[in-house]
């Protein structure tokens, strides 16, 4: 009974570790309720992708190579949009880029059904794009 007590004590610190590590903003729990909504692909949390720095992306969709941010205090003179904070995200975003990652950047107006829909919808094609070209020739056939 103590070992078993033991153990349960360290997973349940572990997970607290982990919890504390990343504090998801509103901004990322709202994108993570409408992106569970309309059942999107699986994503990554936090996926440092860079081989050298430290970076981490907010999402990451490894099978298509695409990468969301989910850019916050855009209306409050926040970290992104100062001078600093802009040219490191340009630092960022431009090496995502140079590795063959696709750079997805979301602002709170585009935390909705409509638009993430659309995402999903094309994390799946750049994931399988054989079967997509293979439905769209078959579309245009059919439109024939």
């Amino acid at each position: 009974m103590y070992i078993i007590t033991i153990t349960l004590r360290q997973i349940l610190i572990d997970n607290r570790i982990k919890l504390m590590s990343h504090k998801q903003s509103s901004l990322e729990k709202k994108f993570c309720a409408v992106w569970k909504h309309i059942d999107g692909p699986d994503l990554e949390e936090e996926l440092r992708f860079h081989p050298e720095r430290k970076w981490r992306a907010d999402f990451a969709h490894a099978e298509s190579m695409t990468l969301i941010e989910v850019e916050g205090g855009i209306h409050v003179n926040g970290r992104h949009n100062r001078a600093s904070g802009f040219l490191k995200d340009a630092e960022k975003y431009l090496e995502a880029t140079l590795l063959g990652w696709r750079v997805i950047r979301l602002v709170d107006t585009q935390l909705n059904v409509e638009t993430l829909s659309r995402i999903a919808e094309s994390l799946r094609e750049w994931s399988n794009p054989d079967q997509y070209q293979e439905d769209a020739e078959s579309d245009m056939l059919d439109l024939l």
